[in-house]
């Protein structure tokens, strides 16, 4: 939720104990690309689609990009990206990440149809709690459509 480090340092600076921490010290938004057809089946004009006699393929250059929420074990994908770190928020010291982007290594060749987020929890020294693959639901994708939009 946007405003979620200023409502958190709100309540660190008026309802902590002196001494208390703050849980999760550290979130950290992890992605990699994948290729599914599922995806792209959702999120495009289907091939061969026809309204009223009009081939509406063409439409597809205007899909968007969009964020859902998907069950990344029952989705049919392949893998194309070794996991990566998007994003840190250091919650403890009440600091977002900042880089100019983030390094992606490929580990197969394809078409990359969307970006799979999941989040890590540091908790706090040695105990990390991780969406992927402990927990089968609340990964959420975004749709990535290269081909309309490069």
């Amino acid at each position: 939720r946007q405003g979620a480090l200023e409502d958190l340092r709100f309540a660190t600076e008026h309802l902590l104990r002196e001494g208390g921490v703050v849980l999760p010290a550290r979130v950290v938004v992890r992605g990699m690309c994948v290729q599914s057809a599922q995806l792209r089946g959702e999120n495009r004009v289907q091939p061969g689609a026809q309204g009223q006699g009009l081939d509406v393929q063409l439409l597809d250059t205007f899909s968007l990009n969009s964020l859902m929420s998907i069950d990344l074990p029952t989705l049919d994908h392949a893998q194309l990206s070794a996991p990566a770190d998007v994003a840190v928020f250091d919650l403890a010291a009440l600091k977002p990440s900042h880089s100019a982007g983030v390094d992606v290594a490929a580990v197969a060749d394809g078409h990359v149809d969307g970006i799979v987020f999941w989040f890590r929890l540091e908790v706090c020294e040695g105990i990390t709690l991780e969406t992927l693959p402990a927990f089968r639901q609340g990964h959420a994708t975004e749709i990535r459509d290269t081909d309309a939009h490069p």
